[in-house]
């Protein structure tokens, strides 16, 4: 019997049970050390769904001015995905309120005060 193939938003092919994983480089805005925690999170296309919550990642610390790069995966695709199911993707940063960067149809980048997103290359774990 054939798997289903779900989507990440870009054309890439997931599989139920195959992760999302993201490398994120982010530059810190503030004056001291900075090492926030980050989070990959997923949703299956369509109004009524709800971002699915990965765990919660400790970048490596940056220093002021300075960039680091933190290496993220969200859960496992859930396997009653149907398939065909396009996958939207959001980066959620400890103590910043909403996504700092998602992606769904196109790119949104959202700078905030203390870090700015420089870059995020998606890949499928698993």
């Amino acid at each position: 019997m054939k798997q289903p193939v779900y989507y990440v938003a870009g054309g890439q092919e997931i599989q139920p049970g195959q992760k999302v994983g993201a490398n994120v480089t982010w530059k810190n805005k503030t004056l001291s050390t900075l090492a926030p925690k980050f989070r990959l999170d997923i949703k299956r296309s369509g109004w009524a769904s709800t971002w699915q919550e990965g765990s919660w990642t400790t970048s490596p610390a940056a220093a002021a001015g300075g960039q680091a790069t933190v290496s993220l995966e969200s859960i496992p695709i859930p396997g009653d995905w149907g398939e065909g199911t396009t996958v939207s993707v959001q980066i959620v940063v400890l103590g910043i309120e909403g996504a700092v960067w998602s992606q769904a149809d196109a790119f949104t980048v959202k700078v905030v005060p203390d870090l700015e997103i420089v870059s995020v290359n998606l890949y499928v774990k698993g």
